[in-house]
């Protein structure tokens, strides 16, 4: 089973959040897991879903990068072209 780990974080949104709750950097969910599944004709897409920090942070900053983070990712992933094992 083919497993690859993408770096993710956009450093803008990282800073500003970093700026708001300099906590929260140990737990930023900027990892993204692409595997193939079992049986090999499919992909699955593991992440950390970002509004998690805002459950961990009264900043509005953080709910702003957190929003926009999860906006960034939906829309890139609607946009992209599948994933098929061969691309792994």
């Amino acid at each position: 089973m083919t497993t690859v780990i993408l770096e993710a974080c956009n450093q803008g949104l990282t800073s500003k959040a970093l700026a708001a709750e300099p906590q929260l950097g140990a737990l930023l969910p900027c990892n993204v897991m692409v595997r193939r599944g079992i049986e090999g004709d499919q992909s699955i897409i593991y992440a950390v879903d970002p509004q998690t920090l805002v459950q961990l942070s009264d900043a509005p900053q953080v709910r702003e990068v957190a929003d926009a983070r999860l906006r960034a990712a939906l829309t890139s992933l609607a946009s992209a072209d599948p994933i098929t094992p061969e691309s792994l």
